[in-house]
Parts: C-alpha cells; sequence; structure tokens
C-alpha cells in the first residue's frame, strides 16, 4: 500500500471496495468505539486525512475499512523534451509548439531550459524574447507559437504547467532557402521512471532519436536497452 499526500484532497475511496456498505450512511472512527467519539459522514464527503471506519457486517461482525485521499490535480505538468532553434550549415531548425484546449478557460505557463538546466532565452511568435511566456486558451481554442529559426543553434527544452484539459505537441522542421525539408511531430511527455517506444533504423536513410531530461533535484543516470522485433535483448547502456 502506498502512501498519499494530504494536500488538495478532496475526495477518499475504499481500498477494500466498500461493497458491504452500498453507499449508505457509515460510522467515522475518530479515535474509539466511543459512541461520543463516534460521527456520521456519507461515500463522496470531503476529508483532509486518511482515516478509518467501523461498521457490522451482515454476520454482526466488527469490519474496519481504511479510506486514503485521492487527490485532484489543479495542475497538468508536462514535457518537450527538445526544443530546436536556429542556423545549422545551410539549413535553419525551428520548433512550432501547439497547444489545444478541451477544458474550460485556462492558461499556459511555459519555461524555456538550455541541455544543462538553466534558463534559455528565445524568440516566440510575437511574444518577444524570454525563458519564460504565458498563453490564454479560451474553451476549445487551439493556439500555436513558433520559434524564428534564425541565428546561432539553440538546442533546449521546454516545461509547461496548465490544466488537465490542456495538451500540445512541439513540431519541428528544417529548411532551407525557405523550403521546408522535413518536419516531425511530438507530443509532450509527462514524468515517467520508465518507458517503451518503438525505434526504427535503416542505413542513413532512417534513424530514430530520443530526448530525455531529468526533472528532479539529483543527477541520474538512465539506462537504455535495446530490443529486437522478437523482444531478444540486443544491449544496453548507461547514460551519466
Amino acid at each position: 500500500m502506498g502512501s498519499f499526500p494530504t494536500a488538495n484532497s478532496n475526495y477518499f475511496f475504499d481500498l477494500d471496495g466498500g461493497s458491504e456498505l452500498g453507499g449508505t450512511t457509515f460510522l467515522l472512527k475518530t479515535g474509539s468505539l466511543d459512541p461520543s467519539q463516534m460521527k456520521t459522514a456519507t461515500l463522496g464527503s470531503s476529508f483532509t486525512s486518511q482515516f478509518s471506519v467501523q461498521y457490522e457486517d451482515s454476520q454482526s461482525q466488527l469490519r474496519e475499512l481504511l479510506f486514503l485521499p485521492m487527490i485532484t490535480e489543479e495542475k497538468a505538468v508536462f514535457y518537450f523534451p527538445q526544443i530546436g532553434d536556429g542556423i545549422a550549415g545551410s539549413g535553419a531548425f525551428k520548433t512550432n509548439l501547439v497547444f489545444v484546449n478541451t477544458g474550460e478557460e485556462n492558461d499556459v505557463e511555459i519555461q524555456f531550459f538550455n541541455s544543462d538546466g538553466t534558463p534559455m532565452n528565445i524568440a516566440l511568435s510575437n511574444l518577444g524574447t524570454a525563458s519564460e511566456f504565458s498563453l490564454s486558451l479560451s474553451p476549445n481554442q487551439s493556439i500555436s507559437v513558433e520559434t524564428p529559426g534564425q541565428g546561432p543553434l539553440k538546442v533546449g527544452y521546454a516545461k509547461v504547467e496548465t490544466s488537465p484539459g490542456i495538451g500540445g505537441t512541439a513540431v519541428f522542421s528544417y529548411s532551407e532557402n525557405g523550403v521546408i525539408y522535413f518536419e516531425a511531430g511530438v507530443p509532450a511527455s509527462a514524468r515517467s521512471r520508465d518507458f517503451t517506444l518503438y525505434m526504427d533504423a535503416s542505413g542513413q536513410s532512417r534513424n530514430t532519436g530520443l530526448a530525455v531530461v531529468n526533472t528532479g533535484d539529483t543527477d541520474t543516470n538512465p539506462i537504455f536497452k535495446l530490443y529486437d522485433s522478437e523482444f531478444r535483448h540486443i544491449g544496453s547502456c548507461v547514460r551519466t
């Protein structure tokens, strides 16, 4: 059984299912079985810490249920692990961030970082140059903001804080003399301890790239494992 924080807790769920309660009023134990220390509550009431419920089952046996707070997320945090902008050789890289709001009106806070985790100043559409930007999206609205593809090449990542109803995609493009040679769209990523992705490599014509961001406060050494289409382990490596 994992532990749950109590901040911003609004609802509770019953780890044992609660079928015998049948959705009726139950007794909330606050310290003992003394009637003066008991109070009633209904399933779905709001509490701010874990509690247990004592009740009698159909055989008059005293039973206890443990309830823990379920966290209601007020903010959604996701990342674009790769942001590229600027001139490289004879071509230019741009990154276009596309956001879609399927909920109520909400703000989108974007922070840009260099690969070493320091703030990265970058130009974004008509919003000027900064390392942090704020957008506002109306219900069902979509919006896109793009880097200019000018100056020395910059590479980093972006962190986005918004509401759970907003999603995002980064579209990378490479162009020469104003002609776009390729584009690739990559959905925003939530934090994860482990993940699996498809890769493909075909000589020099096709390869798979992977960008990883450490969102924690300590150093980490990610392990990468490669498998073939039959799930045979080909090799592993550790990056520091």
